[in-house]
């Protein structure tokens, strides 16, 4: 299934997370109602284009998604230069002749936390307590290259101390929220016409199944920032090099 190019796209889920006491907000938040307190009266949608930001954990690379295929790094070239030394993280995602970008990590504890850099994604630390590499994406930063993914496409994911194993996209699913003034909104899958809970839509992309990579942005549709949801999911094609 080819994804469709061009469609707007903004809020990811909006929701709160309680820890310690204190709550975790920013503008793109994943699916973490089904860990929050039933009965919150914090105010559970965050405005576009807010949040926290940690500069000091981010990337310094500065290659640009919406440079031309001939204008990215090889792969060799990108791997040197987001390397870290770090086997235990991803630091690169590599789309042949579609970008190049960075991965940021989330601060410790902070599972709201998307990058503001422009070029930039970031890991969802519980995706990956599952085994399942969830990189987040603002819609209007570097998430909106979602779009470019399609059908049998091949990822390279890139960890830090420069190993790497390639991806191929397999399908593209989006959502329509039923209510997007809810948190505790139930969803439709756009392709099936199912409905889905919340917690049945995290779980189908980062809980259910075997390894793989779970891309996550937002639809946006007449103007409605929090109107749907798209995941592009991508299966594992060799063992790591």
């Amino acid at each position: 299934m080819r994804l469709k190019p061009g469609i707007p796209f903004a809020h990811i889920f909006p929701a709160i997370w309680q820890l310690s006491g204190s709550f975790l907000r920013s503008s793109l938040i994943i699916a973490l109602l089904i860990f929050s307190p039933i009965g919150t009266t914090q105010p559970l949608t965050p405005i576009a284009g807010t949040g926290s930001t940690y500069p000091n954990q981010e990337n310094q690379l500065t290659i640009s998604p919406d440079a031309s295929p001939h204008d990215l790094p090889s792969l060799k070239e990108f791997i040197t230069t987001v390397s870290n030394g770090d086997e235990t993280v991803v630091v690169g995602v590599y789309v042949p002749g579609v970008f190049a970008l960075p991965v940021v990590q989330q601060p410790d504890g902070d599972f709201g936390y998307v990058s503001m850099k422009p070029e930039a994604l970031t890991q969802f630390q519980l995706a990956d307590e599952n085994h399942v590499i969830g990189l987040l994406a603002h819609n209007y930063l570097s998430g909106r290259f979602f779009y470019k993914l399609i059908e049998g496409q091949r990822i390279v994911i890139v960890k830090g101390d420069g190993s790497h194993r390639t991806y191929q996209v397999s399908d593209a699913y989006r959502f329509k929220k039923l209510d997007p003034d809810s948190n505790t909104s139930k969803y439709i899958d756009l392709s099936t016409g199912k409905e889905l809970s919340t917690r049945q839509v995290f779980n189908r992309f980062y809980r259910v199944g075997a390894p793989h990579v779970t891309f996550q942005t937002c639809l946006e549709q007449d103007g409605d920032l929090v109107w749907g949801l798209l995941f592009v999911v991508a299966i594992p094609l060799d063992l790591p090099q």
